[in-house]
C-alpha cells in the first residue's frame, strides 16, 4: 500500500503548474484527513486480522487512501507554486538595494551569471535574484562585449539594479526559462548599473539589522564557509593554472583538463568550455558531468576506510581494544559514512543525484541499524517522495528523471545479478566475462529505458552511447574521480606537503584526462554521425515512453510484443496534421512565423541573429527545436520578407540543420540568401501557390520596386506581404502578414486591393507608429491582430499609437512577448478557426497583467474562432 501511496504522491506532484480546469476547485491540503483517517483504520484492520473479513472495505479505505493522497499532493504542489509565484518580480524597474553574496557565481565571460539575495529598502522585501553581466556598446549602440564584476564571497554591495520579472522565450519544444528559474527559486534578474563594496555594520547602522542576520545565521555561515571553500577548488584548478603555462593554446589545454576535474570534484562547472560540454553530449555521456551517486558513495567509502583503518590501528595498539565488546561496529560506520555523504552533498551544492544518493544512504542506514526488511524499490520511491516534499519544484528538473529512472533500471539489474550463481570451478576469465556481460547489459538497458527522456529533454540522442559509456564510466570512475578525490583530500589536510603534492596528483589526473581526451577526439567522427536529432511530437514521444516501460517490465506481467503496437502510431505522426496551422512564435523582438498544411511546412522569417559572434541565433534557440518537436524534417520554403537581421537572423541555423527545398526573399544579397543546395526566387507581386487547398498569394512588392540600402523606411516598405486563404464554400479564411511594411505599403494595398480582408492581421514593423495606420486597420477589420514583438524592446514596440488605434476600433490584439508563441489552427476545410497562445500552458508562464488577457477579447467566447 505505501508503495501505491507514494506512486499517488509523485504523480499528483507532476501536475505542478498544469491547469487542471474543474479540478482546481477541490485544491485543497485538507486532503490530509481522509487520508489519514483511511490509513488508520487500514492499520487497525490489519493489527486485528480483518483485511480478509471485511475485503469490500479494504479496499474502498485503499482507494479513498490513494485518491486523497493524489489530490493532497496536487494541492501541496499548487499551494507552494502560488506561494513562490507571489514573490516574483512583477515588472521591470531600476531599483537601489544592497545585495548579499552567498554563492559561487556559474559560467563565465558572456554566460555568468551570479546568485545573490537582494533586500529593497523602499519596498522593504528581499529577492533572490540572478544577476547578468552588463553589454558593452559602441558608439553605434551595437554591442561589442561583456562586463563582468568580480563579487567577493560573504560580502555586501550596494546597488543600483536594472531588475527583470522572469521571462524567457515560450515556443513549443523549446528551453523553458522561466521554469528553470523557477525550478532554482530566482525571483528576478537583473543586470548591475552601479555598485560599491559596504560592510555588515553599515548595513545595520542603515536600519536593515534583520537582513544581516538572516543572512549571518549559524546554518548560512556553515554554508558560506562551504563555498568559500569551493571557491579555493576554482582557483586552485582554474585561475592558479593559468600561470604556470606561457602560451594561450597551452593554457586553453590544461584548463580543459583542469575544468573537467573541478566539475567531477565540487559540482561547478564555470570551467568546462563550450566544446568540451558538446563533445560530451555528442558521445552521449553528458551525465559524467554531473555528481551522481557513485562520486558521493566513493568519497565517503574512502573516508570510512582511512578513519576505521585507524581506529583498528590504535585498537591494535592496546587503546580502545574492547570498543565492539561495548558497541555493535555498524554503530561507528554508519555515523561516519553518513557524515561524510553529508557533507559531500553540501559541497557539491544539493545536486539532485548527490542528494538522492544521501536519503537512500539514510533510509538504508536506519533500516540496518533498526534490522528492518525493505526492498531497493521502496527506498527510491520513498527517497523520490521525501525530495518533492521537501522541494516539489524539484519534478521540474531533467535530472529528477534521468537520475531516478537510472536508478530503477540499476535496481532490476541488480535483482537479475542476485539471482546469478556463482560456481567453484569459475575462473578469474569467467569473472572477468560476467562483469563485461553484465556492464555492457546494464550500459544498453540504461539506454532504452532513457530513450523517451532523453528525446523529450534534449531533442537528440547519441546511439553510440552505450559502446562510449563502457570505456567512460571505469576510465572516470575507476581511475579518475578517486585520484582527484585523493589530490583534494591531500591538498587541503596533509600540512606542509600536502599542496605541492596534490597538485602533483592533479597534474597526472590532468595527463591522464588528456589520454582520454584523446580517446574521445578518436571517437568524435563516428559519434558524430551516429548523433541523431530527435523529430518525434510529443504524442509520439508518450507512445515510445509505453513501448519502453513494457519492455522493461519484468518477464511474465505482459507480453512485451505489445510493444510493437505502441510504436506503430509513430510513423503517422505527420497525416494527423489539421488542414491549416499558423504558429507566430516567440522570438523577441523580431519575427518567425511557421506555417503547415497538411503535407507542406514553410517558414516566413527567421529571428533574430546573434548579438555576438559565436552566439546562438533564433533559429539555434527557438525555431530548430520548435521544427523537431513538430516533427518537421524538411522545410518547402522559407520566405524572407526582408533582409533586416531580426527577420532573417536565424536562417543559417535552419538551413544547417533542416533540409530547405527553396528560399524566398525581396532581395538577393551575397552571404545572406546564398545557399549551396537552397534556390533562391525573388520575392513579387503576383506570385501566387497552392498546397493542400491553401492558397498562398504575395501582394507586395511591385516587380518594379527598387530597394535602397541604407534608407531603412525604403527597406521596410519593400517587405514582402503575403495572404494565406483556407478556401471556403461559405466564409474563406485568411491570415494577412505584414513584414515590415508601413503607411505606404498599406495605402498601395488599400488601392490595388479594394475587397482586402483577413480574419487574422500580423502588425507590420512590429506595432510601429509608422504602420497599422487607422484606415488601414478598419478596411482590414480583423478579428484578431497579432505583435511578434519583445518585451522592454528599445523601440517601444508596440507603440501607444498603434495600441490606440486597435482599441479605437475594438480590434482584439495579441503580442508574443506578453502571450507567447500564438497558435492558429482550422482542423478542417469546413470547420471555423480556434488560437490560442503559448502560456497558458503552465501556470508560471501565465501574464499577471489582467489588462493583457482583456485586450486579446478572452472573456468574449467568440473570439476564440470565427462566427
Amino acid at each position: 500500500m505505501i508503495r501505491w501511496l507514494c506512486l499517488a504522491w509523485i504523480v499528483g506532484i507532476v501536475t505542478l503548474g498544469m491547469p487542471l480546469g474543474l479540478i482546481d476547485k477541490f485544491y485543497s491540503l485538507y486532503w490530509l484527513i481522509p487520508c489519514l483517517i483511511s490509513l488508520l483504520l487500514l492499520l487497525s484492520f490489519w493489527r486485528f486480522d480483518r483485511t480478509l473479513q471485511w475485503k469490500w472495505l479494504n479496499v474502498l479505505l485503499k482507494s479513498i487512501a490513494f485518491i486523497s493522497t493524489l489530490f493532497l499532493a496536487c494541492s501541496y504542489a499548487d499551494q507552494r507554486l502560488q506561494h513562490r509565484l507571489a514573490n516574483d518580480v512583477i515588472e521591470r524597474q531600476t531599483v537601489e538595494g544592497i545585495v548579499y553574496i552567498s554563492q559561487l557565481s556559474e559560467g563565465k565571460l558572456e554566460n555568468w551569471r551570479q546568485p545573490a539575495q537582494l533586500l529593497i529598502p523602499e519596498q522593504n522585501r528581499s529577492l533572490k535574484i540572478l544577476l547578468y553581466p552588463k553589454r558593452i556598446y559602441d558608439a553605434q549602440g551595437e554591442v561589442i562585449g561583456m562586463s563582468t564584476d568580480q563579487l567577493a564571497l560573504g560580502h555586501f554591495y550596494q546597488m543600483t539594479l536594472d531588475i527583470k520579472p522572469p521571462h524567457g522565450y515560450v515556443n513549443h519544444g523549446g528551453f523553458d526559462q522561466e521554469k528553470w528559474l523557477l525550478q532554482q527559486g530566482i525571483q528576478g534578474t537583473a543586470t548591475v548599473l552601479y555598485n560599491q563594496s559596504i560592510t555588515a555594520s553599515e548595513v545595520q547602522s542603515m536600519g536593515w539589522y534583520r537582513f544581516v542576520v538572516d543572512q549571518r545565521g549559524l546554518l548560512n555561515d556553515w554554508r558560506l564557509q562551504v563555498e568559500k571553500l569551493r571557491f579555493e577548488f576554482r582557483q586552485q584548478l582554474l585561475e592558479q593554472n593559468n600561470f604556470s603555462h606561457h602560451n594561450d593554446l597551452e593554457i586553453a589545454r590544461h584548463s580543459q583538463e583542469h575544468g573537467l576535474l573541478l566539475g567531477l570534484l565540487t559540482g561547478d562547472r564555470s570551467g568546462i568550455d563550450h566544446a568540451t560540454t558538446q563533445r560530451f553530449q555528442v558521445l552521449g555521456i553528458s551525465h559524467l558531468l554531473a555528481i551522481s551517486g557513485p562520486h558521493v558513495l566513493l568519497l565517503a567509502a574512502m573516508l570510512t576506510w582511512l578513519l576505521m583503518k585507524t581506529l583498528h590501528l590504535s585498537m591494535r595498539m592496546g587503546r580502545l581494544e574492547n570498543l565492539y565488546l561495548k558497541f555493535p561496529r555498524q554503530l561507528f560506520y554508519i555515523p561516519i559514512f553518513l557524515s561524510l555523504v553529508s557533507f559531500y552533498v553540501v559541497f557539491t551544492g544539493f545536486e539532485i543525484p548527490a542528494l538522492r544518493t544521501w536519503l537512500i544512504a539514510c533510509i538504508a542506514s536506519i533500516c540496518l541499524w533498526q534490522r528492518w526488511q525493505i526492498s531497493t524499490l521502496m527506498m527510491l520511491l520513498m527517497t523520490a517522495v521525501i525530495v518533492l516534499i521537501f522541494d516539489c519544484f524539484a519534478i521540474l528538473s531533467a535530472a529528477f528523471w534521468l537520475s531516478f529512472v537510472a536508478s530503477g533500471i540499476l535496481i532490476l539489474i541488480y535483482r537479475q545479478v542476485q539471482k546469478h550463481e556463482s560456481h567453484p570451478e569459475d575462473t578469474f576469465i569467467d569473472h572477468l566475462k560476467y562483469a563485461f556481460s553484465l556492464l555492457w547489459q546494464t550500459q544498453w538497458r540504461v539506454f532504452i529505458a532513457l530513450l523517451p527522456i532523453v528525446l523529450w529533454q534534449f531533442k537528440a540522442v547519441s546511439v553510440l552511447s552505450p559502446l562510449v559509456n563502457l570505456i567512460a564510466i571505469p576510465f572516470l570512475t575507476v581511475l579518475i574521480v578517486p585520484l582527484n578525490i585523493l589530490s583534494a583530500l591531500i591538498w587541503q589536510v596533509v600540512p606542509i606537503i600536502g599542496k605541492p603534492l596534490g597538485e602533483l596528483l592533479w597534474g597526472l589526473s590532468a595527463f591522464l584526462l588528456s589520454i582520454f581526451h584523446s580517446i574521445l577526439k578518436a571517437i568524435e567522427p563516428i559519434a558524430t554521425a551516429l548523433y541523431l536529432p530527435s523529430f518525434f511530437t510529443g504524442m509520439s514521444l508518450l507512445c515510445i515512453a509505453i513501448a519502453v516501460a513494457i519492455l522493461m517490465l519484468p518477464k511474465g506481467l505482459i507480453s512485451r510484443y505489445w510493444a510493437i503496437f505502441f510504436l506503430i502510431p509513430i510513423f503517422f505522426q505527420q497525416s494527423l496534421r489539421a488542414h491549416l496551422t499558423v504558429d507566430i512564435l516567440d522570438v523577441g523582438q523580431g519575427q518567425a512565423i511557421a506555417v503547415h498544411t497538411q503535407k507542406h511546412h514553410m517558414l516566413l522569417d527567421t529571428g533574430m541573429g546573434a548579438w555576438q559572434e559565436g552566439q546562438p541565433t533564433m533559429g539555434d534557440r527557438v525555431i530548430v527545436p520548435y521544427l523537431r518537436d513538430q516533427g518537421i524534417r524538411k522545410l518547402d520554403e522559407i520566405l524572407l520578407t526582408h533582409l533586416d537581421l531580426d527577420h532573417r537572423g536565424g536562417t543559417d541555423a535552419i538551413v544547417r540543420e533542416i533540409a530547405v527545398k527553396q528560399l524566398r526573399s525581396n532581395e538577393q544579397k551575397d552571404g545572406v540568401t546564398d545557399y549551396p543546395d537552397v534556390p533562391f526566387i525573388q520575392c513579387e507581386r503576383g506570385q501566387s501557390w497552392q498546397w493542400d487547398g491553401v492558397l498562398f498569394e504575395v501582394l507586395s512588392p511591385m516587380p518594379n520596386d527598387q530597394i535602397q540600402s541604407g534608407l531603412l523606411q525604403s527597406a521596410n516598405e519593400s517587405s514582402c506581404v503575403v495572404l494565406i486563404t483556407s478556401n471556403h464554400v461559405v466564409d474563406d479564411f485568411k491570415i494577412l502578414m505584414m513584414g515590415d511594411a508601413g503607411w505606404l505599403t498599406e495605402y498601395q494595398l488599400m488601392r490595388d486591393y479594394p475587397d482586402l480582408t483577413a480574419d487574422i492581421l500580423v502588425l507590420g514593423h512590429h506595432g510601429s507608429r509608422h504602420s497599422s495606420a487607422y484606415d488601414f486597420l478598419k478596411k482590414i477589420q480583423p478579428k484578431l491582430a497579432v505583435i511578434s514583438v519583445g518585451i522592454d524592446n528599445r523601440y517601444g514596440h508596440p507603440t501607444p499609437e498603434t495600441i490606440a488605434r486597435l482599441n479605437a476600433l475594438e480590434i482584439p490584439y495579441v503580442d508574443t512577448a506578453q502571450m507567447g508563441g500564438i497558435h492558429i489552427e482550422q482542423k478542417k476545410l469546413d470547420a471555423s478557426w480556434s488560437w490560442q497562445y503559448r502560456r497558458a500552458a503552465r501556470k508560471w508562464l501565465e501574464p499577471t497583467d489582467d489588462s493583457v488577457s482583456h485586450s486579446a477579447g478572452l472573456a468574449i467566447p467568440s473570439l476564440n474562432g470565427a462566427d
